[in-house]
């Protein structure tokens, strides 16, 4: 099944870093939330990297965009009490809920995810 991708799991991707192979293999068919893909993006520009030349990067990949629509935004804030002692971002609840959604697996580095409660109903897949 495609997986949603945490900004986590794409920039060990991106950077070559520990799992970016397991990554590549599960990229097929995979999701990516507009506020997951801001935030990456804007990672890069702190680490340098032109925005254009990430857009570029990024659209070379078999990803595609979900929008962040009103049901999408209403799943991420049904999720802010149950992942509040995670101290998640905007961007990690709506990546959450796109998954929920969707019904797909979460695929993210963030170790810590696999902790998440139960509640949040999604798989989550820690590769790294």
């Amino acid at each position: 099944m495609p997986y949603v991708l945490h900004h986590s799991a794409l920039i060990t991707l991106l950077f070559s870093q520990k799992g970016a192979d397991e990554i590549e293999k599960r990229l097929g068919g995979a999701k990516l939330s507009v506020l997951t893909y801001a935030d990456v993006l804007a990672y890069l520009a702190d680490r340098g990297l032109d925005t254009d030349e990430a857009i570029k990067d990024l659209s070379d990949l078999d990803v595609t965009l979900a929008d962040m629509d009103q049901a999408c935004a209403e799943e991420a804030a049904r999720l802010y009490r149950p992942t509040q002692a995670a101290d998640l971002s905007l961007s990690d609840r709506a990546c959450l809920a796109l998954a929920r959604m969707l019904e797909r697996p979460v695929l993210t580095t963030n170790a810590s995810w696999a902790e998440l409660p139960e509640t949040v109903g999604v798989t989550i897949k820690v590769v790294g």
